[in-house]
């Protein structure tokens, strides 16, 4: 009986804080943005920045850069994207964060490849195919601490 309320305890715990998530915590809601990321093109450069434009974890980033590489450019969902600049201060946008991307390889001391289950905005060369990053448009439980 105690093992019972305990778990219902945790469980009911769980989804209360499932519910006060941000708005932001999965911008992608089962592949529908309900707040685009702006994308804006390095000139002269096949870098282009995911801008933040609102709270956002790693894989809501990788999702924008995935329908844009989809939508936009036109890659194929077997095409790698690679982390080309960290998330940081824009470039090309001033007082916002962003994060570069590039469908071509990056030059990195050691890239990191897909692989396990953490998703990279540090790591310069760390590469995902876009089908993989775009599979995080679609998942259908908001990750509460993807934002930590």
């Amino acid at each position: 009986m105690i093992r019972t309320r305990f778990g219902l305890s945790l469980m009911a715990a769980a989804l209360s804080l499932m519910t006060v998530a941000p708005e932001g915590a999965n911008a992608f809601n089962r592949g529908q943005p309900t707040f685009p990321f702006p994308i804006e093109q390095t000139p002269g450069s096949q870098v282009f920045e995911v801008i933040e434009n609102q709270p956002a974890g790693p894989r809501d980033i990788w999702c924008a850069a995935a329908q844009h590489a989809q939508r936009d450019l036109r890659l194929p969902n077997a095409q790698r994207l690679y982390l080309a600049k960290a998330r940081g201060p824009s470039a090309l946008v001033p007082g916002r964060s962003s994060v570069g991307f590039s469908p071509v390889k990056v030059d990195a001391i050691a890239p990191k490849q897909d692989g396990g289950s953490a998703v990279s905005l540090r790591d310069i060369g760390f590469s995902l195919s876009i089908g993989h990053a775009a599979h995080f448009c679609t998942e259908p439980f908001d990750d509460v601490f993807d934002l930590f």
